[in-house]
């Protein structure tokens, strides 16, 4: 992020200068400059490509959507196949994480064409899922003796009991006058009423102690050094206490999901458990020395608990009348609950091994 300010700040003072009055002309000279640091990059440093590639692909993306460039300017930036492009697709394979990567293998480097494409794509979804597992479990290890209650920033967030009131009140209300079409799916959230209520009362009594939870689990939120090692956790304007399950269940709810959160094709989301597996290996290597018993046995469940929470509100927003959440369409927040939904069914069919998985991996 630091990038991207330094290079839009720099970019707009040259087209000021330059009399560039419109976003296009402003992109064309990013793309320039992004192709000179790319030369210099594969040049003259390619011993870096650890830090500086992750950041100028970074910071390349973000900017690319702010000026408006298409991914194929941006990419084409990177030139041809060659020698260099080969080591620069093995630094990419090492080194950054799967939402890009099979851009980067199949528009930068051409890696189709070699019939290693999918186990480099693999391996590196595994790095990334175990290193935001470990980012994850080392800032809440290092916090696992910080007692002291901190301000609630987000009043009732994951609180499911607080979250139930606010559901009833929403039924009661109708506002929208939604209610009626949605018997099947106000079901999906009272049939599993009662199994959350007595998850969240294990917090409330105490047996699965208060932490420091950071809120905001993303990868991006995490800062790496030269060996892929995890420096610390940056973004903390969501950190408050609650029980550390909740930081691990939102992020097995996001990494392993296999569609978007907004899926409109359900047949595409579901639970992927090797990423379930990876990244609970990273967050216990970390974390696990400094857990208690109960929190072992209902951290798979976290991811659950944390799942349905989310189906809850887009559905209660949806009743609302789409007045929090953001929406594209008239039933976006419908289509984000079956989504939703799907993904909660895929966990609840895998439960048992997700289980298995986190009782091996905690020995």
């Amino acid at each position: 992020h630091k990038l991207l300010c330094l290079l839009i700040h720099s970019l707009q003072n040259i087209a000021l200068e330059l009399g560039c009055v419109h976003i296009g002309a402003l992109g064309d000279i990013f793309l320039q400059y992004l192709h000179q640091v790319v030369n210099i990059v594969i040049d003259n440093a390619l011993k870096l490509f650890s830090i500086q590639l992750r950041l100028l692909l970074a910071a390349g993306k973000r900017a690319g959507q702010i000026l408006g460039i298409s991914l194929d300017q941006l990419l084409g930036c990177f030139g041809g196949q060659n020698s260099a492009h080969l080591l620069l697709a093995d630094a990419i394979a090492k080194n950054i994480g799967q939402h890009i990567l099979t851009h980067i293998l199949h528009s930068i480097v051409g890696l189709h064409h070699i019939g290693q494409c999918d186990d480099l794509r693999t391996v590196c979804a595994g790095l990334a899922d175990r290193l935001g597992g470990k980012g994850i479990g080392k800032f809440q290890a290092q916090l696992a003796d910080f007692t002291e209650p901190l301000a609630e920033v987000i009043k009732g967030f994951h609180n499911i009991r607080w979250r139930f009131q606010q559901w009833d009140e929403a039924l009661a209300a109708d506002k929208a006058g939604r209610k009626a079409e949605l018997a099947t799916e106000i079901e999906w959230i009272e049939s599993r009423r009662e199994k959350m209520l007595n998850f969240w009362a294990m917090v409330e009594d105490g047996r699965l102690p208060m932490r420091v939870t950071h809120n905001d689990t993303k990868l991006s939120n995490i800062l790496f050094d030269q060996n892929d090692e995890v420096l610390c956790v940056i973004d903390l304007d969501t950190v408050m206490s609650s029980t550390s399950l909740n930081d691990f269940g939102d992020a097995i709810r996001s990494y392993t999901n296999t569609g978007a959160e907004d899926d409109e094709d359900l047949n595409r989301v579901s639970m992927n458990i090797d990423t379930f597996k990876h990244y609970t290996a990273g967050y216990l290597s970390e974390r696990c020395a400094t857990m208690t018993e109960t929190e072992k046995e209902w951290l798979a469940f976290s991811a659950l608990y944390i799942t349905y929470e989310q189906v809850l509100r887009f559905l209660m927003d949806y009743i609302d009348g789409d007045t929090y959440y953001k929406t594209r369409y008239p039933k976006h927040n419908l289509v984000r609950t079956a989504a939703q939904y799907k993904l909660l069914t895929s966990m609840e069919e895998q439960y048992p091994e997700m289980q298995k998985i986190v009782k091996e991996l905690a020995q």
